[in-house]
């Protein structure tokens, strides 16, 4: 069973593992990496954010995702509009 829980700074190692482990793809592979605080990393763009993950049951990080709420222009006014980012999946849990 996968489990989606707000993750907290506990998982900072998890998700820096996570994110080191699974390069982006393509033509050229990424690696993206926020050592040595993913949490601090994230303060960079926004000080409101959370970060979801999923988990197996022995706790297990098979993947997350962050979604940060920045203030933005649209259409002249500013609205505060969330941006989902760093989705990750372990390659071993994708289908």
């Amino acid at each position: 069973m996968i489990t989606y829980t707000q993750s907290n700074k506990g998982d900072n190692e998890k998700i820096l593992y996570l994110l080191e482990k699974n390069p982006i793809g393509g033509s050229v592979e990424l690696i993206y990496t926020a050592r040595p605080s993913y949490f601090e990393s994230l303060n960079e763009t926004s000080d409101n954010h959370v970060v979801i993950s999923a988990k197996k049951d022995n706790g297990k990080l098979i993947g997350f995702g962050s979604i940060s709420v920045q203030e933005r222009l649209i259409k002249g006014e500013r609205k505060r509009v969330g941006y989902i980012s760093n989705i990750r999946i372990d390659s071993n849990y994708r289908r």
